[in-house]
């Protein structure tokens, strides 16, 4: 499986503290067998405005990843990417990009007891685009159309 994203936000605060004030997070997440696949699944997550760390950026974040490989042992998750949806999940991308570059990403999904559990964590991902600091979205997945 095969997967890209692209992530917006605005925010103020200071990194690495709890003190921050996030509006607009949105985020887009494609998923596909492989480059020849027609079938992509589109999945969106957004948190319009957020107070202590729960979403948000310095300043603010855009940027978008190419697509990259899912360790197949443990992507089973994104062959049901439906089963998501409904459900609230925790992007966190780590590193600082302008123009182009490479950020780290993990992908949390919390079950009714708010336990969570990684589906994703890989590093050196290639993204365009700018980040100022790290970036963390939690929301709840619904279906994109685009």
């Amino acid at each position: 499986m095969q997967m890209q994203f692209g992530i917006f936000g605005f925010g103020i605060g200071i990194p690495k503290t709890k003190f921050q004030i996030g509006t607009l997070s949105i985020a887009k997440i494609y998923l596909r067998r492989g480059v020849h696949d027609k079938n992509l699944k589109r999945l969106h997550v957004q948190d319009l405005i957020s107070i202590g760390g729960k979403s948000g950026t310095f300043i603010w974040t855009a940027v978008r990843t190419k697509w990259f490989e899912l360790d197949p042992a443990k992507d089973g998750w994104a062959h049901n990417a439906n089963a998501l949806i409904g459900r609230k999940i925790e992007m966190l991308i780590s590193g600082i990009a302008g123009k182009w570059g490479t950020v780290d990403f993990t992908l949390k999904q919390f079950d009714k007891y708010n336990q969570s559990k990684v589906l994703v964590d890989q590093c050196c991902i290639d993204v365009e685009g700018i980040q100022f600091s790290d970036m963390k979205l939690r929301g709840v997945v619904s279906i994109s159309k685009i």
